[in-house]
Order: structure tokens, then C-alpha cells, then sequence
């Protein structure tokens, strides 16, 4: 009972919410042109926050692998493929990657990955990209690495697999 009186309560301080930054607006669009232009403004930085949430620019997702397992992601990489589930309520969310480096740089980056795993136990605890069909040429020499022990949460899995034949690197993890 106390559960659906909260739930009551945050949805009544949310309409309320939603309904004085509608006032706001209103005032601010009332003082002329300046006023618009300001509301204007607005709502154009408010569908860019929506569109980067949406669709994040590989920055993203370096600087999450980067604060999730401390491994810097090569200067040279050219990423080739990048899907991000959107975050729920509490934050989670899925996220997956593929790019090249040249072959000079993987074996040092393999290196900082860790001990190689069979591909049965990465698919048991690794969890696959949210779109099956990645972009991956070759496929011939694949290497699977689990990160959860690297990983500086613990309620999250990551995993990697590269592909020595092409220097292709696909980096996956599930927040939850």
C-alpha cells in the first residue's frame, strides 16, 4: 500500500514539475523576441541531449571502456560499427563496438585484455550485442577475452573478441 502511495506521490511531483517548466516557458516566451529565441534555443539543445543519449559518438563509448576496465583504446583505431541500448530507470544498459587498429598496435592492446577464454564459456557470461549482425570480415581467427575481473564494478559483463586476421576488435558489456 505504502508502494502505490509513493508511486503516487513521485508521479504527482513529476506532472508538477513538467507543468511549471511549462509555465516558465511561457513567461520567457512572452518577453519578446529575445524570449523565443531563448525558447528556441532551448528546445534545440534539448533534442541534441536526446539525439547524443540516442545515438553516442564514439568518444562514449572509449571513455566507458576507459572508466569500466582501465584500458585506453588505441589513437588509431577506426571504429567501424557502435550500438548503445538507451539506459532504463535505474542506469543500465547494453552497449557494443567494433573497430580496427592497425596490426602493429593489437598485440599490445591483446596484451592488456588478459588470458584468453573458449568461446563456450564467453557466451555463457558475455553477453551478445543488442544487433546480431555485426560487421566483422574475415572471422577465421577469432579470440575471446572476458573483462568482468578487470572491470571496476561489478555489476556489469564485458567481454572482447578480436580477430587476429584483420585486427578487428569487438568490445560488448551489459550493465545491470
Amino acid at each position: 500500500m505504502t508502494d502505490i502511495i509513493l508511486l503516487i506521490a513521485i508521479g504527482l511531483l513529476l506532472i508538477c514539475i513538467l507543468v511549471g517548466i511549462g509555465f516558465a516557458l511561457r513567461w520567457v516566451w512572452k518577453k519578446g523576441r529575445i524570449g523565443k529565441f531563448l525558447v528556441v534555443v532551448f528546445f534545440i539543445w534539448l533534442a541534441w541531449q536526446e539525439y547524443l543519449g540516442i545515438y553516442p559518438p564514439e568518444t562514449f563509448y572509449i571513455k566507458e571502456f576507459k572508466r569500466y576496465v582501465d584500458i585506453d583504446i588505441p589513437s588509431d583505431a577506426q571504429f567501424i560499427y557502435k550500438e548503445a541500448s538507451s539506459s532504463d530507470f535505474f542506469g543500465d544498459y547494453s552497449a557494443c563496438f567494433n573497430f580496427q587498429i592497425p596490426a602493429s598496435s593489437l598485440q599490445p592492446f591483446i596484451n592488456k585484455l588478459g588470458s584468453e577464454i573458449n568461446k563456450e564459456k564467453f557466451e555463457q557470461t558475455i553477453p551478445s550485442c543488442i544487433n546480431k549482425d555485426i560487421p566483422i570480415q574475415g572471422k577465421s581467427v577469432l579470440k575471446f577475452f572476458d573483462l568482468a575481473s578487470k572491470a571496476k564494478r561489478k555489476d556489469i559483463s564485458i567481454g572482447a573478441i578480436v580477430d587476429s586476421s584483420n585486427s578487428q576488435i569487438i568490445i560488448m558489456w551489459n550493465t545491470y
